[in-house]
């Protein structure tokens, strides 16, 4: 079968390169040995089109900005499209990169969707601006009218498509996974609290853990916090560490190696995903795989995958306070970071990219 997929994410693009982008590679370098599996993404500095493991890449629009390079993929797509031979399409929806793809082919397409933009909560719409206040959920609702077939995320996500688009043929569950040479990893502790993902401050609530952390390293001054990611938002993080004088406790990593992430995973003493909303994200997966508890916020997304007591504590979205005290109760308790990190270990193992 001659499978294409469109992305806007990819692996290395400096501005968007999460989990959209590992899941794609990790599911196509397995089909790639029995299918022809072509993935277009939209283009960035240095980019190049490639093979990589079976799959091939290509980079397509202008990447020199972010917004030319938003702007010249959704303008690019549809010749493409016609350009390359396939027999199904798949497209990873977003709001952000309105393609309307079935109206350039007559082959079998999927949607599929990571967040809905109707799930966001009133307080982080009102941190957007006014131009993807409006046109987010409209672009949103068009795209999903053109789909009858999709592949969501999490549970999460299927219900809210299924409020949004009541003309769904088919909607079926596939989550992320994670990968097996993370639960070798022996699990060690450094004196660090660690944040993995991208530098994103509407979504990924990084302003709250570094508001609670300024208060955490009064009490816990042994205590770093390292930043790992990169983004569009990474000047304005380290302006908020500089303005509550926290430069000599919080390090910045950028984006980092496999190896350099398996490390940064297995000797933290606990990780923090302090979101404003998710889907099912990869870097809980890979903390639980490495046998390390996570603080989350509760919201969708996060509290189907963070069993409160369990594997992790959940807290309030917004609350650097709440933060602060989740924090501070696994730095005093290297018990339940043990306990909580064993169970996540095992649940990690339900989720595998084998299966």
């Amino acid at each position: 079968m001659k499978i294409l997929h469109l992305i806007y994410d990819d692996l290395n693009n400096p501005w968007v390169g999460g989990g959209g982008a590992v899941r794609v590679y990790e599911i196509y370098r397995r089909l790639s040995k029995r299918h022809r599996v072509v993935v277009v993404t939209a283009n960035y500095p240095g980019a190049k089109n490639e093979k990589k493991d079976g799959i091939k890449y290509v980079r397509i629009g202008w990447g020199k900005n972010y917004f030319l390079s938003r702007i010249s993929y959704i303008l690019s797509v549809p010749k493409w499209i016609r350009r390359i031979e396939h027999d199904i399409l798949i497209e990873d929806i977003s709001p952000y990169s309105p393609t309307f793809v079935s109206l350039y082919t007559k082959k079998p397409c999927i949607a599929l969707i990571h967040v809905l933009f109707s799930n966001f909560t009133t307080d982080l719409k009102k941190r957007l601006s006014l131009a993807r206040r409006f046109f987010c959920p409209l672009f949103e609702r068009l795209n999903l009218r053109q789909h009858r077939n999709f592949i969501c995320v999490s549970q999460n996500v299927k219900i809210g498509l299924e409020k949004l688009s009541p003309k769904i043929r088919k909607a079926i569950v596939i989550p992320n996974g994670v990968n097996d040479s993370l639960f070798t990893s022996e699990s060690k502790e450094e004196k660090y609290v660690l944040f993995l993902g991208r530098i994103d401050i509407a979504q990924k609530g990084i302003d709250i853990l570094i508001k609670a952390f300024s208060e955490l390293v009064k009490t816990y001054k042994e205590i770093k916090l390292i930043i790992a990611g990169d983004g569009r938002n990474l000047g304005k993080v380290k302006d908020l560490v500089k303005e509550l004088d926290l430069e000599f406790c919080v390090e910045f990593t950028g984006r980092v190696s496999k190896d350099r992430k398996r490390e940064l995973l297995s000797k933290c003493l606990f990780l923090c995903i302090p979101s404003r909303y998710e889907s099912h994200p990869l870097v809980v997966l890979e903390a639980y795989a490495c046998g390390k508890a996570v603080i989350g916020t509760n919201v969708p997304g996060l509290r189907n995958m963070i069993l409160n007591g369990e594997t992790g504590i959940l807290v309030k979205p917004d609350s650097p306070k709440e933060l602060f005290k989740a924090m501070s109760k696994l730095i005093e308790d290297a018990h339940l970071r043990k306990r909580l990190g064993e169970n996540g270990r095992r649940l990690a193992r339900k989720y595998n990219w084998n299966e």
